[in-house]
């Protein structure tokens, strides 16, 4: 994978982990989507940079991030895997969560066109054509 790119995706982590929405979503395109699985607390599609904003800020309402870590990156022939560790406190309860999640960008003219979320790396394996 170019390295640039994964400076840009490292990128998009940084700045949604520290709430800066506009750097965050800056690689995406106008007309990107959010895919969430039928199984995630708000599943479904979100369509277009404002409300893939309103999704992505929810989850800064509900918890206090206290960091995103990249472990891996893999270019698959349906997109690219990002495995990442998510350390957040809840706002209400100030309970702890660390929690290793994938998601899979599928990229259009070099810009992200699809963020899809898993649970499980697995999950992300196989969207990203890596099984």
């Amino acid at each position: 994978m170019d390295a640039g790119l994964q400076q840009r995706i490292r990128d998009f982590y940084t700045a949604y982990a520290r709430g800066d929405m506009d750097a965050a979503l800056e690689g995406f395109h106008a007309d990107a989507t959010l895919t969430n699985p039928e199984y995630a607390i708000d599943g479904g599609v979100r369509r277009g940079r404002e409300q893939l904003r309103a999704a992505l800020q929810g989850l800064h309402e509900g918890f206090e991030f206290q960091g995103i870590e990249v472990d891996e990156l893999h270019e698959g022939p349906d997109g690219v895997l990002v495995l990442f560790r998510l350390v957040l406190r809840g706002r209400g309860s100030g309970a702890p969560i660390e929690e290793r999640f994938a998601h899979v960008l599928r990229l259009r003219d070099g810009r992200v066109a699809d963020l899809a979320w898993f649970r499980t790396a697995a999950e992300g394996r196989r969207a990203a054509g890596l099984t």
